[in-house]
């Protein structure tokens, strides 16, 4: 066909469908425009959002116009109290991470939203903390250099949680962690990012000091204690 009689038939096609029907989402899109559901769904008369993110997760690819639609509907979610949903759309569009002061970041933790939280404690709560821990422990099975600046500070509220709650082990392995993470951030000229929970970087320095005879360097080698050298990531 000739562009004029395609341009009509496709505009028969589209006013044919139902302007909440996810097939109109596609023809948006396809149009280079960020498609009218990603600002109404969450309303009741549009029905459910997922069909039309599905609909551009599967029949387009990661184009800026995708990547922006995806982040409107996230917003639209969020602006109607779906956090979860807001936050899913977030995560499949590859939005950027940041802290509770960056404004334009579009995600801090998952299952845990700014608005309302009266300080960094009852923000990040600890089931908020351990499921982005889980997001990052899943970005790096494919990329072992993936990288969560903004994380690490909650990995040390988490390590002081573990500390009050008496699982002293478990909170030596989160000072390990922590440590590796500043060594490797250093070597690579990373940031470290220390806004969040100020002097976290020294206070756990301080408790691998004084948690570190729980490592197996020191629970399974002979001799006296003083005699033995601390693990290497210590040393580092």
């Amino acid at each position: 066909m000739d562009q004029r009689t395609y341009a009509g038939v496709m505009t028969r096609f589209a006013n044919g469908l139902a302007i909440n029907d996810p097939l109109q989402t596609l023809y948006q899109l396809m149009s280079s425009r960020i498609p009218t559901a990603m600002k109404q769904c969450g309303d009741t008369r549009w029905g459910d959002w997922r069909p039309h993110l599905a609909m551009i997760l599967s029949n387009s690819g990661t184009s800026d116009i995708n990547r922006r639609s995806i982040i409107t509907l996230g917003d639209s979610l969020l602006a109607k109290g779906q956090l979860f949903a807001a936050q899913f759309c977030y995560i499949v569009s590859e939005a950027d991470w940041g802290s509770l002061t960056s404004p334009t970041a579009k995600l801090v933790l998952l299952l845990s939203s700014a608005s309302g939280a009266a300080n960094i404690e009852t923000f990040a709560t600890t089931e908020a903390i351990q499921c982005t821990e889980i997001y990052e422990f899943v970005q790096r099975l494919g990329n072992k250099d993936y990288h969560m600046p903004f994380l690490q500070p909650y990995k040390y509220l988490h390590l002081l949680r573990l500390l009050e709650s008496g699982l002293s082990t478990r909170a030596q392995d989160y000072t390990r962690v922590l440590g590796e993470h500043i060594c490797a951030c250093v070597t690579g000229g990373l940031m470290v990012e220390q806004e969040t929970v100020p002097g976290w970087v020294t206070n756990t320095q301080h408790l691998a000091e004084m948690l570190k005879y729980l490592d197996p360097v020191y629970t399974t080698s002979a001799g006296e204690i003083t005699e033995i050298s601390d693990p290497a990531w210590l040393g580092q």
